[in-house]
């Protein structure tokens, strides 16, 4: 009787399983699309912060000085007033910049949040595809 050969090796036939390996490159594609619209969008946010803290700083220059001008035509630049009216602007600036500042990071944060939900998904989804073609290895050669 001919001698039947051995099976290959699991890691040879992960390696020559049409099937698991173009699964596996599909997941790869899918991965690097997410990480670059992920990169995208981080820039976004970013660039979004960025222009409105500008914006916020040069409005803050004119209302500044607007709070200014009002003080000193009515001759009260010098008095507790005008210091009071600037310490409760720079106060509310101060809470709108926070609050920009906590906007940003909770953006990023969602997305660093996605990202690890979905590289725990494509691990998952990588040990199904795994033990599928160790299936399909047990089932050609008997084993």
């Amino acid at each position: 009787a001919p001698v039947k050969p051995a099976p290959p090796s699991l890691t040879q036939y992960l390696g020559g399983d049409v099937t698991y390996q173009q699964q596996l490159r599909n997941m790869g594609k899918t991965l690097a699309d997410f990480l670059a619209a992920q990169k995208l969008q981080k820039r976004k946010i970013n660039e979004d912060y960025g222009s409105a803290t500008k914006s916020m700083g040069l409005q803050k220059v004119q209302d500044l000085s607007n709070i200014e001008q009002d003080f000193s035509g009515r001759g009260l630049l010098t008095s507790g007033l005008y210091a009071g009216a600037v310490g409760d602007y720079n106060n509310d600036f101060l809470q709108r910049m926070a609050e920009l500042g906590k906007n940003q990071k909770r953006s990023l944060s969602d997305l660093f949040s996605q990202e690890t939900n979905f590289r725990s998904q494509q691990k998952l989804d990588t040990q199904a595809a795994r033990e599928a073609a160790i299936r399909r290895r047990a089932e050609k050669y008997g084993l």
